[in-house]
């Protein structure tokens, strides 16, 4: 994709970058990943719509006084998947007119994206949805022909908000969030119940993966 301006830092998206690199980056900041221009632009311009694929499985253990163990086994049922995740642009000519891309939906004033449905089983049995949503927006640092955007994933996956210390410490590492093959540094936005137990413990893993699905037919 050719740079249409030659203005510093103009011409690749609706918006101006900044030479350089952010002064923080990682989890826990508003630029946690760093990516190939290119990839990016095609992000911004090329991808029409997003798959979601991936599985959770985990036992969330507990043994409070005088009361048997607390036993949650869980496991992924299926994926939350909308007709379309199109980073709410309905059509081509908004890929020019919108400055942030967004994966989400926001029904009644509540926000619900990407995710999965599972059951859990043992001391309690029930379904559950746990979902997260993605907003890219208006600014991005350029440090040769590496990006670093401005970004926010924000609910189960998230690259701000922390769960509970022991989350982080135990579930965090065994979890994994990808977007197009880039890894996204994230916590577990998660505070259970059973946490206030000492012996609180959980195994088992989850990976999922937003991956492009189709593209714009412009050439």
């Amino acid at each position: 994709m050719a740079k249409v301006l030659h203005a510093s830092g103009s011409g690749y998206f609706p918006f101006c970058l900044t030479k350089g690199t952010p002064p923080e980056t990682g989890r826990g900041t508003f630029y946690p990943i760093s990516l190939p221009l290119e990839q990016y632009m095609s992000w911004w311009w090329k991808v029409k719509t997003w798959t979601l694929t991936g599985s959770s499985a985990c036992i969330e253990t507990a043994n409070p006084p005088d009361v048997d163990p607390l036993v949650n086994n869980w496991t992924t049922t299926g994926l939350v998947q909308d007709n379309s995740w199109t980073s709410s642009i309905p059509s081509e000519e908004n890929l020019v007119c919108q400055s942030t891309r967004a994966i989400k939906r926001v029904l009644e004033e509540t926000i619900e994206g990407i995710g999965f449905n599972g059951f859990s089983s043992g001391t309690f049995n029930q379904s559950f949805t746990n979902v997260w949503s993605i907003t890219f927006e208006d600014h991005a640092y350029l440090d040769g022909s590496t990006i670093y955007p401005r970004m926010n994933v924000s609910g189960w996956y998230d690259t701000i908000s922390a769960g509970d210390s022991k989350v982080q410490a135990q579930l965090d590492p065994l979890s994994t969030f990808r977007i197009d093959g880039i890894t996204i540094p994230t916590y577990i936005n998660w505070v259970p119940a059973w946490v206030i137990y000492d012996d609180w413990a959980i195994t088992g893993s989850q990976s999922f993966d937003l991956d492009p699905e189709t593209y714009w037919p412009y050439s």
